[in-house]
This record gives C-alpha cells, structure tokens and sequence, in this order.
C-alpha cells in the first residue's frame, strides 16, 4: 500500500495508509534515529535514516505514513495538512 505524492517542494513522497488497529507501529532502531513528534495533537514518530525520513502515526481510526527524502518542515506540513473527510 502506498500513494506517491507530487507536491510543490522538491521530490517524491509516499503516503502509506491503513486501519490503525491492522497495523502497528514498527520503528526500526538499529538503522535509524527517532524521536516522538506531535501531529495535530496527536502522538506521532520521526525517524532518520541515511537514504531518507519517514513519519508515523495514528488518526481518526486510520495509521498514517509519509516517507522521502525531503526534509522534515516539509513532511510534517502534509502531515498537519491532512484532514478527515466524512462520507
């Protein structure tokens, strides 16, 4: 699962999404650095790898994440960006 996003800065990012209670956090500690963040108001987690970052977190029943290898103020804008949308 994974949407490629074309943004307006530099490069590609990926969106990855999926019900929150069919998937867990999976933080990789021996190839990268990490660290809690906040979303909105929510728990999320940033982490650094060499070839890029990724964002995690949970939203509204849904499990969110972004990666690439642009920077985090770019990231973390799409992600406090994302809204619910009512059907």
């Amino acid at each position: 699962w994974g949407k490629r996003l074309i943004n307006q800065w530099q490069g590609t990012i990926y969106l990855s999404e999926g019900i929150s209670d069919t998937v867990s956090y999976n933080l990789d500690l021996e190839h990268s650095a990490y660290k809690e963040i906040d979303i909105n108001g929510v728990k999320g987690y940033f982490q650094k790898f060499e070839d890029g970052i990724l964002i995690s977190w949970n939203y509204g029943g849904f499990y969110f994440q972004l990666s690439g290898a642009e920077g985090i103020d770019e990231m973390l804008e799409i992600a406090e960006s994302m809204k619910a949308v009512e059907r």
